[in-house]
C-alpha cells in the first residue's frame, strides 16, 4: 500500500488554493447580481455576459499561471513543445 502524503494546513499551495475558491465563488456570485440589475437583461443576455466574463478571467488567470496564451497551445495539438 503506498502512503501519500497529504498537504498540512500551514502550507502556501493550500492557502493559496482555498484563497482561490473563496475569490472564484465571490466574483460568480457578484457578477450575476451586477448583471441582475440590468433590467432590461433578458435570460439569454444574462447567460451571455456571464459566460463571457468568466471566459475572459480565466483566460488572464491562465495566462498569469502560464505565462503564454491559452490558445497558443491549442494551435498545433499534438506538437511536441
Amino acid at each position: 500500500m503506498t502512503v501519500m502524503n497529504q498537504p498540512s494546513l500551514g502550507t502556501d499551495g493550500h492557502r493559496f488554493g482555498v484563497l482561490f475558491v473563496f475569490t472564484a465563488g465571490v466574483l460568480w456570485s457578484t457578477v450575476g447580481l451586477g448583471i441582475r440589475l440590468i433590467e432590461d437583461a433578458v435570460v439569454w443576455q444574462i447567460l451571455l455576459y456571464r459566460s463571457a466574463s468568466l471566459s475572459l478571467l480565466l483566460y488572464v488567470f491562465i495566462r498569469m499561471r502560464s505565462g503564454e496564451s491559452p490558445f497558443a497551445r491549442s494551435a498545433a495539438p499534438g506538437s511536441q513543445q
